[in-house]
């Protein structure tokens, strides 16, 4: 079987970023694999300015507004995932000290 890739795709390429940009910015079917630990719901901030608390993933106010977004970033992740693709995804069980 013939192996079916985007020609225009970047070859051994590691992107960093914001996972909504860099997603955004890639043509389909060009990643072979993704690898990544999103924020845990409620555990982070990433950044002091309080105007990103409405789009930073896991500052949500609510679970289910948290488990929404991903389903969004991952129709994304999917879309340009190539059909022999993998995605690992680390998203353990964490919790707080109150």
């Amino acid at each position: 079987m013939a192996e079916k890739s985007n020609p225009t795709a970047p070859l051994d390429t590691i992107w960093l970023g914001d996972s909504w940009a860099v997603v955004r910015s890639l043509p389909s079917d060009c990643v072979q694999c993704i690898v990544t630990g999103p924020p845990y719901f409620g555990h982070r901030e990433y950044s002091d300015d309080p105007s990103l608390s409405k789009v930073e993933l896991g500052r949500e106010e609510e679970p289910t507004d948290y488990v929404r977004r991903f389903v969004l970033l991952f129709e994304e992740l999917r879309r340009v995932l190539r059909e022999d693709g993998t995605l690992w995804l680390n998203l353990g069980d964490t919790y707080r000290k109150e």
